[in-house]
Formats: structure tokens, sequence, C-alpha cells
């Protein structure tokens, strides 16, 4: 008997193999991503009790048209009610025929929510998945960060080594950090999180003392490399402000 999860990386795959044969360039994010990127320790989701319950892309918005045409021909149908506020905010979403789930959101260009993520040039990174950097910062832009997130990045943090480099099959801190640098808000919610992050290791008790360990090492390595790159006047400036003024978006300010 398969799983929900079982079911939605077949859908994926199904779309996936479809882009391919049309070029056009699709990556999945979220939930289903770390799934698929994190195999060796995929048992963790379910110890956490970690479900889906969707199916996301990101692509570019100059392939819109073809994006169109891979879900038509996988069989899912745009969501009318839904498609003013996707256009808003910068994404497409569509449905299988005739059944209403898995929803699909395609992220076109960039993830703007708390924080704003720019995928362009960076989609060809990996296959089938975000590259893990931009995984890394999906979960930590949130600023109401929930238990599924920071379940997500422990599992993430568990399976991947970091790097202050692009290494194929590491985080690539130095992508983040460069980012940080330049915006302080953003430094101060990945940071944040991190700590929360950290924080969780001894709440669940299905993680073993070995999994505790090696994700706070991986967490301490990442704060270093952030710590460490220098930063912008502009992230100087705006960090003698600190909290005391709005440093995220929220995510009604994204849909208008």
């Amino acid at each position: 008997m398969t799983s929900r999860a079982d079911d939605f990386v077949q859908d994926a795959t199904a779309i996936l193999d479809i882009a391919k044969k049309k070029q056009v360039v699709l990556r999945l994010l979220g939930a289903l991503a770390f799934r698929i990127h994190c195999s060796n320790f995929s048992q963790l989701f379910g110890v956490l009790g970690r479900e889906i319950s969707d199916i996301d892309f990101a692509g570019y918005s100059s392939q819109a048209k073809n994006i169109t045409a891979v879900f038509t021909e996988a069989g899912y149908i745009h969501d009318t009610e839904a498609m003013h506020e996707v256009a808003l905010s910068g994404r497409m979403t569509f449905r299988p025929r005739p059944k209403p789930i898995p929803r699909i959101d395609v992220f076109l260009d960039r993830l703007d929510m708390s924080h704003m993520i720019d995928f362009r040039g960076r989609l060809e990174l990996d296959y089938p998945t975000l590259d893990l950097a931009d995984m890394f910062l999906e979960k930590m832009q949130i600023v109401m960060i929930n238990e599924k997130d920071i379940q997500d990045t422990i599992v993430l943090l568990r399976e991947h080594e970091v790097s202050g480099v692009n290494d194929e099959g590491k985080i690539d801190v130095g992508h983040v950090a460069n980012i940080l640098a330049n915006d302080w808000g953003f430094y101060y919610t990945v940071v944040s999180n991190l700590g929360k992050v950290a924080n969780a290791l001894q709440k669940y008790e299905a993680l073993s003392q070995s999994d505790r360990e090696v994700v706070g090492e991986r967490i301490h390595s990442i704060l270093g490399l952030i710590e460490g790159a220098p930063k912008s006047t502009k992230w100087k400036l705006r960090a003698k402000i600190g909290t005391k003024k709005k440093w995220y978006k929220d995510i009604e300010e994204v849909k208008r």
C-alpha cells in the first residue's frame, strides 16, 4: 500500500518527465523536495509525523505558456478561482482533473513571502529540486516558522553537510551568507530561525543523540559562516535600527 507521499512523488515525476521532454525548466520545492533530496534520512519524516498535502514547483516566467502546456498534457487545469490572487503574487496554480488534489503551485522567478528568494539563473543548479541552499532559505525565510518547517530543516541538515562554497551534495552557505550580508532583515530572520531549530532538537524523542549532535554542529557551522561574511554598509545601517522597524513582509502584503 502506497502512502500519499509516494503518490505525490509519482505525480511530480510524471510532470517533470513531460517538462524535460518539452525543455521546460521546473524544479520541486516545498515538502516533497525535502523528501526527495533527503533519501538517506527520509524515515525521519515519518517518525516526526511530517505529512505532505500539496506539490510545489519553481519555474521561469519566460516559460509561463510552456508551463501551462506541461500541466495540460499531465491532466491538470488552471485553478480559475485562484488566478487573480496568484497572478499578483507571481505564481500559477493547477489542479488535476477531476479530483481536487493535489493542488500544485508554480512559483515564477522567485519565492516572495516573508523575504524574497530569487530563483533566476539558479534552477539549473540541481534536479529535480531547487539547489540545497535555496531549499534551506525557503524554510529559513519564514518569520512565523511552524513545526513542519522546522522538521524539514532538521532532516535537511541531518542529510547534507554544509560548505562555504558550491560543493555538490552540500549546502552552499557561502551563497546564503552573501545574500544575508546585504539584507539585515533576512539575516535576522534566518539567525532567529536557526536558534528555533536548535532548540527543537531536544523536543523530538524520535531523534537519536547522533541526529541531534550532527544537526547541532551544522547549525553552528552555518552561523559561523553567516556571521563571518563581510557586511554591506546598507546592512550595517539597517542593523542599527534593528527590530524597532519591521524587517519582513506579511503574507497579506505579498498577496496585495
